[in-house]
């Protein structure tokens, strides 16, 4: 019984979020353009604001700060990796 009223809880938001043939945004990530330079957003229709264009900058960076992160431990672990391998077989190589 709890599934069947979930499921019709989940049809009524779809029914509601439906307007006129036009999708309303329920996450106020919908209303942040993917780049802070295109005139509308993903629907075509609506203009993106002042300060939503200023979070299309900042929305993107804890995910950009992620893939520096593992980019840049993945590059000092393969270069340590290169340095010990030139040690084992060059050991009194200096640099």
């Amino acid at each position: 019984a709890r599934t069947q009223e979930s499921n019709a809880d989940k049809a009524n938001e779809m029914e509601n979020s439906v307007d006129d043939g036009a999708f309303v945004t329920a996450n106020w990530r919908d209303k942040v353009p993917t780049n802070a330079f295109q005139p509308t957003l993903l629907d075509g229709h609506t203009t993106p604001t002042l300060s939503s264009r200023i979070l299309a900058f900042l929305l993107p960076m804890p995910q950009l700060f992620r893939a520096g992160v593992i980019a840049s431990t993945v590059g000092y672990g393969f270069g340590s990796f290169l340095i010990r391998i030139r040690t084992m077989f060059l050991p009194h190589y200096v640099v």
